[in-house]
């Protein structure tokens, strides 16, 4: 891809979206949630003295889910208010982002791992912080292959795409 060959894509991130995002972002917070249940239903159901321990497991297990959903709804608030509509450019060059809230230019060393989803592609560039490019966003899967190709071109290894 030459430096004139540009993907454009305007991104609004919906909030089922961005939830599963942050569950795929925080994975260890999905193992603890399941390692919680899965321990609070065995003393739950697995003996009659440890009823009270079973139900504090799973209350850790379902807080740690809400308050990931509470956390996420509270950035989609805030992200709507400031910027609803993101415009994307990625380029052989960087990645451009801008919106109405300003506008910046990300180089594609900057990104630790790229990897693609069933709901997009989700751009590390902190170990728990990514960017959300919907695949609903892109206009055909010309678009989705031409991406997958930047990426694969820009990042090699750290990209793990379908």
């Amino acid at each position: 891809m030459s430096g004139t060959d540009a993907i454009d894509v305007d991104v609004d991130v919906r909030f089922g979206e961005l939830l599963r995002t942050n569950l795929i972002l925080g994975r260890w917070t999905i193992l603890l949630l399941c390692f919680y249940i899965a321990l609070g239903t065995l003393l739950l159901f697995g003996n009659e003295s440890a009823i009270f321990g079973g139900i504090v497991f799973i209350c850790l297990g379902l807080g740690i889910f809400i308050d990931t959903a509470i956390h996420t709804h509270r950035h989609f608030k805030r992200s709507l208010e400031v910027a609803p509509v993101k415009h994307f450019r990625l380029s052989g060059e960087a990645l451009e982002v801008s919106s109405a809230a300003g506008s910046g230019k990300i180089s594609w060393t900057s990104f630790r791992k790229i990897r693609e989803t069933g709901i997009g592609f989700i751009l590390y560039v902190g170990p728990r912080k990514g960017i959300l490019i919907p695949k609903r966003c892109l206009t055909d899967e010309a678009q989705i292959e031409a991406l997958r190709n930047l990426v694969k071109a820009q990042c090699g290894e750290k990209a793990k795409l379908r």
